[in-house]
């Protein structure tokens, strides 16, 4: 519990700005290319130089040495540490470079889906947002043949998902993917060339049947209690992990067709797309989950102590305390109107 109570006092240190322009402008996509050529086209060197920026793998969480005395004992937090020290490395098989390069050039050509170029300036918001944060880095399109390891997938729109407001109300969502199914030229998909056992596998059928195991177990102890279950959007969840360098090259997009300038886009962060994704952030949110339900389990003394240091720590923002992004003025607290006094 000691090691908790030190987890929850910890502080995030103030961010360095990092080196890289986050801008969807032609101006910052050729400042960012000089970078890359001042580095010999070193990303991952770039990525770790600065360990306060935003840029180093990490830097969402709260540091994997603190941590480590909290979740050491979870089967799952060796892959996870991993992770959140040098970033999201996906192993994938190789392939030769021509047809590398000519997959390049035809997705390029190609551009992006219809789902994505009929709703270009809404998708060119979304890119916009995405680049400020720091999760894009834009390149103009031609450096992208110079990337080591460089891979180019078409853009889609996603429609049907929903998303929930902070009354809980049910919203329409526009979630862009990153297709990394679309078969060019030599017919290696990058998808594909992922081994099998590089993951855990997320099954859905097997978290369902954990699920209904644990309500049996309960209901055997507790045969008249309620049994409540609760499920947790954690917003831009895949954002807060790091790619390493080579599979963030292995995970970029285009700007063509939208509308706009055209432009190349690396994700800095994981993707919705990868096949592997999915699986790294379980290994992440798993973890979380089982750490608060041991928590949860805790005598009511501990609990309380627990909650009491939680409420009193101050809140930081990541968002504002990163000097690349556009902070916005809080609004004022609205009042509600007073009633007129009567007269008499």
């Amino acid at each position: 519990m000691a090691a908790i109570r030190d987890a929850l006092a910890w502080h995030p240190p103030p961010r360095s700005k990092p080196v890289f322009e986050f801008k969807l402008t032609e101006l910052a996509a050729r400042t960012n290319l000089e970078i890359l050529e001042s580095y010999n086209y070193d990303l991952q060197a770039i990525l770790l130089k600065d360990t306060h920026s935003p840029l180093c793998p990490g830097s969402e969480f709260c540091p994997t040495a603190i941590l480590d005395p909290v979740l050491q004992g979870h089967p799952l937090w060796a892959r996870a540490k991993k992770t959140l020290m040098h970033g999201v490395h996906l192993l994938v098989e190789p392939i030769e470079e021509e047809p590398r390069l000519q997959d390049l050039l035809e997705a390029i050509e190609i551009g992006n889906h219809k789902s994505a170029t009929k709703d270009g300036p809404k998708l060119l918001l979304i890119f916009g947002k995405e680049v400020e944060k720091g999760w894009q880095l834009t390149l103009p399109i031609f450096a992208l043949k110079h990337l080591p390891g460089g891979v180019v997938g078409p853009v889609g729109m996603i429609v049907s998902q929903d998303s929930i407001n902070a009354f809980g109300h049910r919203l329409p969502k526009d979630q862009p993917v990153h297709d990394q199914l679309s078969s060019f030229g030599s017919g290696q998909l990058l998808n594909n060339r992922v081994p099998k056992t590089s993951s855990l596998r997320v099954d859905t059928v097997l978290r369902s049947f954990d699920i209904f195991t644990k309500i049996a177990a309960l209901r055997a102890i507790y045969p008249a209690a309620r049994i409540l279950l609760s499920k947790i959007d954690i917003k831009s969840a895949y954002r807060c992990v790091h790619f390493r360098a080579e599979s963030a090259l292995q995970s970029c997009i285009t700007t063509k067709g939208l509308g706009g300038i055209d432009l190349a886009l690396v994700s800095l962060r994981t993707t919705f797309g990868r096949s592997p994704c999915p699986s790294i952030f379980s290994e992440i949110s798993e973890t979380a989950t089982d750490l608060t339900n041991t928590i949860i389990r805790c005598s009511n003394f501990l609990f309380q102590a627990i909650t009491v240091i939680y409420s009193a720590r101050p809140r930081c923002s990541r968002t504002a305390a990163s000097p690349y992004l556009k902070t916005k003025s809080s609004p004022s607290t609205r009042q509600s109107p007073k009633a007129p006094r009567r007269k008499g």
